[in-house]
């Protein structure tokens, strides 16, 4: 137990350096929801068309 924390010490600025550093991703992660929004309206219209029996 006592390693582990004396490990998680030791990491602790790195972490921090990285936790301030933009995310690298981001732009992907914003155009994934975007269409994730888009797939569900989609799949939420589709519902409501097969419930009304449209």
């Amino acid at each position: 137990m006592r390693s582990k924390i004396e490990e998680a010490e030791r990491r602790l600025p790195s972490l921090r350096e990285e936790r301030s550093k933009p995310f690298a991703k981001a732009d992907d992660l914003k155009s994934f929801r975007d269409r994730l929004e888009e797939v569900i309206k989609i799949l939420d219209q589709r519902t409501k068309e097969a419930e009304s029996g449209g």
